[in-house]
C-alpha cells in the first residue's frame, strides 16, 4: 500500500513536470496575437504654417554671353516699285523748250507730283547715282533720215530712229536695270528740234 502510494506520487510529480516543461517550451515560441476593436484617432485643429519673410536671392558670377557672327538683318521698305525702290525715289526727268531756256547748266527739268517742272542737277542728290530705265523723244528731220539721240558722260545711251513723211521721228526704250549715271546726262542729237522724257530713280552710290 506504502509502495502504491509512493508509486502514485512520483508518476504526478513526473506529469507535472512534464506540464510545466511543455508551458515553457510553448511560451518561448512566436505567438499570433490578434488586437480587435482598435480605436479611431482624429487630429483636429491643427495650426496653419506661413512662410513669410523669405530672403532674396542674389545670383553674382553669371557668365558673360557673347552672340556673334550672327547675318545682317536688312528691313526695306514695304511699298516699293517693280525695282524694288521707293516711290519718292522714282523720278521723271524732260527736255524741252521750257528747260532749254530756263535750266541753262543741266537743260534738264524735274517733274513733282503734282506736274511742275523744276531745273534737275544731279549735284543736288550728293552720294545719288540715276538710273535711267525709259526714254521716250522725239525730234525732228527730214522725211526718210535716221535721226539719233544720246546722253552720256561716263555710260553713253544712243537711241535711232527713222523720220516719217511729216519728218518727225519718235521713239521709245525701255530697258530693265537702266542705264546708269553719276552726272547729269549730257543730251546729243544729229536732229533737231528734241524733245524727251526719262524716267528712272536714284541709289546710293555705293
Amino acid at each position: 500500500m506504502k509502495i502504491q502510494t509512493t508509486f502514485t506520487m512520483v508518476a504526478a510529480s513526473i506529469l507535472a513536470t512534464a506540464s510545466l516543461c511543455a508551458a515553457q517550451g510553448q511560451a518561448k515560441g512566436p505567438q499570433d496575437v490578434n488586437v480587435v476593436n482598435t480605436p479611431t484617432v482624429n487630429i483636429g485643429n491643427t495650426p496653419s504654417v506661413s512662410v513669410t519673410s523669405l530672403p532674396s536671392v542674389t545670383l553674382s558670377g553669371t557668365p558673360t554671353v557673347n552672340v556673334g557672327s550672327l547675318p545682317a538683318l536688312t528691313i526695306g521698305p514695304g511699298s516699293v516699285t517693280h525695282m524694288g525702290v521707293l516711290p519718292s525715289k522714282h523720278m521723271m526727268l524732260t527736255r524741252n523748250a521750257y528747260t532749254d531756256a530756263n535750266c541753262s547748266v543741266t537743260k534738264l527739268g524735274i517733274y513733282d507730283a503734282f506736274g511742275t517742272i523744276s531745273c534737275f542737277d544731279l549735284a543736288s542728290y550728293p552720294g545719288q547715282i540715276l538710273m535711267i530705265t525709259d526714254w521716250e523723244w522725239y525730234a525732228t528731220g527730214s522725211a526718210g533720215q535716221t535721226c539719233y539721240i544720246g546722253a552720256g558722260v561716263n555710260t553713253p545711251f544712243i537711241s535711232a530712229s527713222q523720220a516719217g513723211p511729216d519728218g518727225i521721228a519718235i521713239k521709245s526704250e525701255h530697258m530693265t536695270s537702266g542705264v546708269k549715271y553719276l552726272a547729269n546726262p549730257s543730251v546729243f542729237s544729229n536732229c533737231g528740234g528734241v524733245s524727251f522724257y526719262l524716267q528712272g530713280y536714284l541709289l546710293p552710290n555705293s
